[in-house]
């Protein structure tokens, strides 16, 4: 790929900030706005001033690395000068990458080019098809021992549903080594959970009744729905959408319009958007996603302002709400669970849907978000993908300092021990209870041992834990 880098960047986020004419529009012609859009760029040669290295030898890599985060990185005045060539303390790229982020970035990170054309792009991963949080025995102990993993979600149609395992499941052992030996061996963890090798393992769970199952499971290559679940309930006389959406990625477009089409159908009065574990990706999709629930309230308002670092401010931009949307609801609350792996473009819906000016009622339930008003879009290198925090975002009322995350209305616990959309798992719950009586569900926490040992998530994780892909 031998393209100016920056200009990538903007490709990919002018692909859902051009803003549309007060005409009659799917989703659709999305493609076309976005090859029309490619061609103005790169035209233009936007942000060139980095291009990626034409021999990929390491120290070519580095200061591909180091020139980005001092040209176009949100924080590039504040970035510090570093020897990048000193290999004993930059041995690779990733090294560097993690020296030069500024205290206040927790997200910026480099992954693999296919791994990343394979999901953003393609919709696809190679892995087990698992999502998981670790079991510790004492959460403030200094030295955590790992009891199991516990399952929080299996991705329909992945060697691991095809095996039969599923949320609630602990994983307990693998290949009757203990998961606390795994967790805290780097070299064992990425040989089960972070590579993509089509390995067979032995996975020892021990399930919520109380059995205990070995099941084998081989890495293979499966479809990574954006879409998990919908479904359709009734509560004191009103129909309830609820749609589990793990991910924003380009397969996400037409996931969205089937499941609204189906809201559509069954004419629903309210939705729950589900977005506890979704990590983020495009912003084109956010909007679609966000639109589609605005509907006539959000058309043809401002979505999101983009903010760029001082030498590239003449690019700041706004973009809007699409103005017509075939399978658009109009709803004037949304119900969104949350909890701290909700980062990213979940919490850009969130927020753009809470401005003022667009008139969406959001009412937010579990636990805060991860924090990350930031867009990180990056380009291609070599066989690897930058992603660097280079913009800040905003809604219509120029709110977007959310670093601690974007607080619920309501408080719940990530009930795993039930399954999505089950009238008794807590988060669901509550958004039930507050439906058929406008007001939060009072919190009662008296539950199982584990519940309450659920280690939360790490600041700085890899690409597979803040997708919730492995």
């Amino acid at each position: 790929m031998r393209f100016p880098y920056l200009a990538v960047l903007l490709i990919f986020l002018l692909f859902s900030g051009c803003h549309t004419s007060h005409t009659k529009k799917s989703t659709t012609t999305v493609a076309d706005e976005n090859q029309s859009t490619q061609t103005k760029v790169q035209n233009q040669k936007i942000f060139g001033a980095v291009q990626p290295p034409e021999e990929c030898t390491l120290m070519n890599r580095k200061k591909f690395v180091y020139d980005v985060m001092h040209d176009s990185y949100l924080w590039a005045d504040e970035t510090k000068e570093v020897d990048y060539t000193d290999d004993q303390r930059y041995p690779d790229e990733e090294t560097l990458l993690d020296d030069l982020r500024n205290p206040r970035d927790r997200f910026s990170f480099i992954m693999d080019l296919k791994a990343y054309n394979d999901f953003f792009e393609a919709g696809k991963n190679v892995g087990f098809g698992i999502f998981f949080e670790p079991l510790v025995e004492d959460i403030n102990s200094s030295a955590q021992r790992v009891d199991a993993l516990a399952l929080l979600l299996v991705y329909p149609g992945s060697p691991a549903d095809k095996a039969g395992l599923k949320r609630s499941d602990m994983i307990v052992a693998l290949d009757n080594r203990t998961i606390d030996e795994i967790y805290h061996d780097e070299t064992l963890f990425n040989h089960y959970f972070e590579t993509s090798e089509p390995i067979t393992v032995q996975f020892h769970l021990e399930r919520s009744d109380g059995t205990e199952a070995n099941v084998s499971v081989t890495k293979a290559e499966y479809d990574v729905k954006s879409v998990i679940k919908t479904s359709v309930s009734e509560v004191a006389g009103r129909k309830v959408g609820y749609l589990l959406f793990q991910s924003f990625v380009g397969s996400s477009e037409q996931e969205l319009n089937t499941a609204f089409a189906q809201f559509q159908q069954e004419d629903i009065d309210d939705l729950v958007l589900d977005l506890r574990y979704n990590g983020g990706g495009y912003v084109y999709i956010a909007r679609q996603l966000a639109s589609l629930v605005g509907g006539w309230y959000s058309s043809g308002k401002i979505f999101n302002q983009t903010l760029f670092n001082r030498k590239y401010s003449r690019y700041d931009s706004v973009t809007y709400f699409y103005d017509y949307l075939l399978r658009q609801l109009t709803l004037p609350r949304l119900y969104v669970i949350t909890t701290g792996m909700t980062c990213s473009a979940s919490e850009l819906v969130i927020n753009s849907l809470r401005a003022s000016a667009v008139g969406v009622e959001v009412i937010q339930i579990g636990a805060p978000t991860c924090g990350k008003p930031y867009a990180m879009i990056g380009g291609p290198y070599c066989d690897k993908y930058l992603l660097p925090v280079q913009m800040k975002n905003a809604n219509a009322d120029g709110t977007g300092d959310y670093v601690d995350g974007l607080a619920p209305v309501c408080n719940s616990k990530d009930d795993y021990l039930h399954n999505f959309a089950d009238p008794k798992e807590d988060s669901f719950a509550q958004a039930l209870y507050y439906i058929e009586n406008d007001r939060c569900k009072p919190v009662v926490h008296a539950a199982r041992k584990r519940e309450k040992q659920l280690l939360p998530p790490v600041d700085t994780a890899t690409f597979r834990s803040r997708y919730g892909l492995y």
